[in-house]
């Protein structure tokens, strides 16, 4: 036994130095996030660590003592045996008696602490039950949620695709306006040369009509010499020499020859009639023009109408930014109350961890009796193993808590991260659609920016327009920009919150491992206490069977005459002598204590392995989650292990309970035996004493009276006669009592098979144990090596995923240099805009009214769905 218990004791220390190693690397973490508000509760939890260190140390100790007290107790036994039978002392009955009670009194008290205790962690079990429910209530409307957000930003994707597609449109539009505008201004020259050539005719017919005027005065002069008088043409030709002044007839001769000359007609008729019809030509013309002047401010007004429409979108746009800001917000609050309840559950675990050292202070107070001393025989280990079980299982019940909580907070982090790398993806999509735009109207075929602003004359008020224009899109740019800057530093703050996570998980880790050793051995403990507690059981019937064959001896040699035994019909009444507790014992508590302050040199050491951890910080946080999942499996086994051990634990403590019973029964039987013993020795005395004097006055009266043998063998008949009724009643009486010794026996016998058969099944049961614990090894190294494997390919896609950042830095930069160059392209390009572009433009447009008009339906019910959300939200 020494020796099993020895090397179980050299293996758990062995087991418990890698996390003791691991555990002094977390200073480093501490100094990397000193403002981090758990440093103080796992500097109470390391020294606690280091007081159950000190504990099983100690407890180690106390079973070799206790090894060491049993040979004692062997030795004793044994004496006390040779003693019992030399002498039996009243005083030694009277002890063994106080001292089974006082075991009875401590095993009572025990029961009614494990009770409590038993009764704690079922209301500690329906809080975490409730805790379950929340989470899972939490979990659906969490993910409903992020369905609904899901199908938000599906139609928002479309809501961008169709955007995108406009503006690829109206650049589309804006090189076909570009290629009118350059029609029109051909246009423009054909017709300006058109009129001039125009205007050339125009002054010839005017020169030949001034010459027809005088041709018909000249003919008019004739006519009235000759006796006709026409009185229309003289004064036409008045009116025309007043207007025209004093003209001579060589000019007009001179005119009509040049019209001839010009025009290669000698008739005056076709003249006129080709001037008609010019005329005819330019009214048209100018008709035209003064429709097509019309149809531009119609089609101004209707590009102003698009320009609100586009800026109402934008403004739509701007409020689906500030509505899914203000779910992040939500989500951020949210975040806020998960830690909130986290705070709440670590100050119920603070709670619970005093009621735990208020129960160990309780029991450390049970006062030992002053027989318990005089025996040498030890405290019961039960008080001191239910604790140390009750202070695991509320730290992993903590800890558990505290995992899914980082889990729905990692769960809860993790979308609003998805949907800000979208929104960045949106972001470099809008620019990439304007770079193709810019290329577009690059590869168009349209004449320099210079000589397009050369043919325009531009007015105030285009001018300051455009200005505002510049203005707008200098403040979009801003708003963009600083929408970048706040998403870095959302970004930012999230790495840092998962770094924080990875820290604490592999605290939690390193605690769970030393749980599980802890764990590990005090099941080992518990198992060691079994089989005390079964060899003490032996040696109680062993002592029995010892006062059986005394008590016989004491009855076939008889007692001394100068002795006296008292027997007591009913047991006496227990007393209980408190005792005072030394001064060291108490000061051990003190030093037991986890407020103790260390000393200044196990600071300095801290401090120099802080820095020497930086390093292997990464390293430990990598075994800390292989650990972690190490943990659970351990768990897992332990629980199964403990729930194996609990119905051979029920089975043994029914077996004592019946041991007790039959031994009560049995020690009646012989108080009651011994009594009508007494009884029986008393009539034998007084009939022996009859027959002394029967054979004094035989003797007196045999040489007197005649016939003496007849009157002896009388005498002698009726000597022998009269005890021969008692003897028939007392042989029924006493083999009523073997055989009640046999049932005893026979009982004693059961219980021995019994309780060799539970040290079996426990031998079966460690052996499954060693097992376990070789596949879990196994296991465990596996485990290890999956986990290098991933952590290189983690660290692999970190690299990547750095690479992709900067990368899409730089093309961010890139993306913003050109929209400078397309926003000063589109600023030269505006500025040529003429008329007749404007038109075809409106045209367009009008064909993507309706497009527009389904987009802000379909805007409208996305804001509605969004503020229902919100609502559900808040009430929720």
């Amino acid at each position: 036994m020494g020796e099993s218990l020895h090397s179980s004791v050299i293996w758990d220390q062995d087991f418990i130095r890698k996390p003791q190693e691991d555990l002094q690397h977390l200073p480093a973490v501490h100094v990397r996030h000193p403002d981090s508000p758990d440093r103080d509760g796992l500097q109470s939890l390391i020294q606690k660590k280091d007081i159950l260190d000190q504990q099983l140390e100690s407890e180690s100790q106390e079973h070799q003592k206790l090894q060491k007290e049993v040979s004692s107790a062997k030795l004793s036994l044994e004496e006390l045996r040779k003693e019992v039978v030399r002498d039996t002392s009243k005083t030694e009955r009277l002890k063994t008696q106080k001292a089974i009670r006082t075991l009875e009194y401590k095993r009572h008290r025990a029961s009614i602490d494990l009770n409590v205790q038993v009764a704690k962690t079922r209301g500690l079990g329906e809080e975490l039950q409730t805790l379950y429910n929340e989470r899972t209530s939490f979990q659906q409307l969490y993910n409903k949620m992020n369905k609904e957000l899901r199908d938000v930003r599906k139609k928002i994707r479309e809501e961008m695709i169709v955007c995108a597609a406009a503006d690829h449109e109206r650049l589309e539009v804006q090189s076909k306006m570009a290629v009118t505008q350059e029609q029109a201004g051909e246009a423009l020259t054909q017709t300006k040369a058109e009129i001039l050539k125009l205007n050339r005719v125009i002054a010839l017919e005017m020169t030949r009509r001034d010459f027809k005027v005088v041709k018909s005065s000249g003919r008019g002069g004739l006519d009235s010499s000759s006796g006709v008088t026409p009185q229309k043409f003289p004064t036409r030709a008045k009116q025309n020499m007043g207007d025209s002044g004093v003209v001579s007839l060589d000019a007009l001769t001179e005119a009509f020859e040049k019209i001839q000359a010009a025009s290669g007609v000698d008739d005056l008729d076709v003249l006129v009639n080709n001037f008609i019809k010019n005329e005819q030509k330019i009214f048209e013309q100018m008709s035209f023009l003064n429709i097509q002047q019309a149809k531009v401010t119609a089609h101004k007004e209707l590009s102003s109408e698009i320009q609100a429409e586009i800026d109402s979108l934008r403004a739509e746009h701007l409020q689906q930014k500030e509505a899914l800001s203000v779910s992040h917000k939500t989500n951020e609050e949210q975040w806020r109350r998960v830690e909130s309840q986290i705070e709440d559950c670590e100050h119920k675990c603070i709670t619970f961890t005093k009621i735990r050292e208020d129960f160990e202070k309780e029991l450390h107070s049970i006062p030992f009796t002053s027989l318990w001393k005089q025996l040498e025989i030890p405290e019961d280990d039960t008080t001191m193993l239910m604790s140390l079980l009750e202070q695991i299982t509320n730290y992993l019940l903590t800890i558990q808590v505290l995992q899914k909580f980082k889990l729905l907070s990692m769960e809860v982090i993790s979308p609003t991260r998805h949907f800000i790398d979208e929104e960045e993806e949106l972001c470099s999509a809008a620019p990439q659609s304007s770079t193709r735009g810019s290329g577009q109207e690059e590869e168009s075929p349209l004449p320099p920016v210079h000589e397009r602003l050369a043919y325009l004359r531009p007015s105030r008020e285009l001018l300051e327009f455009y200005r505002q224009k510049i203005a707008q899109y200098d403040g979009e740019n801003e708003d963009l920009l600083r929408m970048l800057e706040k998403q870095r530093s959302i970004i930012d703050d999230q790495h840092k919150l998962q770094w924080e996570l990875r820290q604490r998980e592999g605290e939690i880790a390193e605690l769970q491992n030393a749980l599980s050793d802890m764990q590990v051995y005090l099941f080992q403990e518990r198992e060691q206490s079994l089989r005390l507690y079964a060899e003490n059981d032996r040696l109680k019937i062993r002592e029995l069977e010892d006062r059986k064959k005394i008590q016989h001896l004491l009855g076939l040699v008889g007692p001394d005459a100068g002795e006296v035994t008292y027997f007591h019909r009913e047991p006496p009444h227990k007393v209980t002598i408190t005792q005072k507790r030394s001064d060291s014992a108490a000061e051990d508590e003190l030093n037991l204590r986890p407020t103790k302050i260390r000393p200044a040199a196990s600071r300095k050491e801290s401090n120099k392995r802080s820095k020497a951890a930086d390093g292997d910080s990464v390293d430990s946080l990598e075994k800390y989650k292989n650990d972690n999942q190490t943990l659970l499996l351990q768990v897992r086994g332990r629980s199964l292990k403990a729930a194996s051990h609990t119905p051979l634990h029920n089975k043994l403590q029914r077996t004592q309970n019946l041991l007790h019973e039959s031994t009560r029964d049995f020690l009646q039987l012989k108080f009651e035996s011994r009594a009508h013993e007494k009884s029986w020795m008393a009539e034998k005395d007084g009939l022996l004493r009859e027959l002394d004097s029967c054979h004094q006055r035989l003797r007196k009266a045999g040489p007197a009276g005649p016939e003496p043998g007849r009157v002896w063998q009388p005498g002698s008949s009726t000597a022998r006669l009269r005890p021969q009724p008692q003897r028939g009643t007392e042989q029924p009486h006493r083999e009523e009592l073997k055989e009640e010794l046999k049932q005893a026996q026979r009982l004693a016998e059961m219980y021995r098979e019994q309780c060799i058969a539970m040290e079996t099944e426990l031998s079966q049961i460690r052996e499954k144990g060693d097992v376990g614990r070789e596949i879990f090894q196994e296991r465990s190294e596996k485990m290890a090596k999956r986990l290098q494997v991933m952590t290189q390919r983690y660290e692999a896609s970190e690299k990547r995923r750095v690479m992709e950042v900067e990368g899409f830095k730089t093309d961010l930069k890139q993306l913003r240099q050109k929209l400078k160059d397309v926003e000063k392209q589109l600023i030269k390009v505006t500025l040529n805009i003429g008329p007749d572009q404007d038109l075809a433009i409106l045209h367009e447009v009008r064909q993507s009214n309706s497009r527009t008009k389904k987009l802000q339906e379909e805007l409208m019910r996305l804001k509605a769905k969004i503020y229902g959300l919100e609502n559900e939200l808040r009430f929720s």
